[in-house]
């Protein structure tokens, strides 16, 4: 019998090992372990005392090109120090892996690894220090232009909510409250000067799980969803995200 066409799959991490110790020249002890999967599966590389962590795009994902975009801001933004996690590139001075999986070609990037830890809850001084970061960034980010995603309020509030009517009746009070939120903050950007608006690359995903903690030190994480916008996004989206929270706890 023929094996039965994928849509998805899950790359061993153990037969990831030997590709890993040849690509990058990593040493005999190298192992490696499934993270998590989703949108992207990650995987954690640990060689000796080092670790990093490979990210395996799905099928279509993103483009070769997008991929490219993303590991040029983050050059940029590590090359000025700022504390992200990083791509790292192989002995052939290559970011950009690709695998042939049962479903089709994927990509893979090798980052650095974020010293620290996911947490739910930090104190008033970290949230502090999480601004002072994305205030860095946007000075770095401020007018660049990335080859991705342009986070207008077309792709944002009408192309996202097309998207959820494929899995949500529209007869719903949720879609009903989504419709009417739209429609409210569709007007909210009419009256926007954009003049007036920093704009530039964005992170757009800044959120407790893709935060590393140590101590006083913060590491951000996760630039898949990076594109071009409003500046002001990223602050919005950390601030609804850590309301939703909130709210949840009471």
């Amino acid at each position: 019998m023929e094996n039965f066409p994928v849509i998805n799959s899950t790359l061993s991490a153990a037969h990831l090992i030997p590709f890993l110790k040849e690509t990058y020249n990593l040493s005999s002890h190298t192992l490696c372990s499934l993270l998590k999967t989703g949108i992207n599966d990650s995987y954690l590389v640990t060689d000796n005392a080092g670790k990093y962590v490979l990210r395996i795009y799905s099928l279509n994902w993103r483009t070769e090109k997008e991929i490219k975009e993303e590991i040029r801001l983050l050059n940029l933004l590590h090359n000025n120090n700022m504390p992200v996690s990083f791509p790292l590139t192989d002995i052939n001075k290559n970011y950009i892996q690709q695998f042939n999986a049962p479903e089709g070609k994927r990509f893979g990037v090798l980052f650095s690894f974020a010293k620290g830890e996911k947490l739910l809850n930090f104190p008033v001084s970290t949230h502090y220090k999480v601004g002072e970061i994305m205030a860095k960034m946007h000075l770095l980010t401020l007018g660049l232009k990335l080859e991705r995603v342009t986070y207008t309020p077309e792709v944002v509030l009408v192309n996202s909510f097309e998207q959820v009517k494929k899995f949500i009746s529209i007869e719903t009070d949720e879609m009903a409250y989504m419709e009417s939120a739209q429609k409210y903050l569709l007007g909210e950007f009419k009256k926007v000067n954009e003049n007036k608006i920093r704009q530039g690359a964005v992170h757009l995903d800044i959120w407790f799980d893709n935060l590393s903690i140590d101590k006083d030190e913060v590491t951000i994480f996760d630039f898949d969803f990076c594109g071009n916008g409003w500046l002001c996004y990223d602050i919005a989206y950390y601030i609804l995200t850590v309301a939703q929270h909130r709210k949840r706890r009471k």
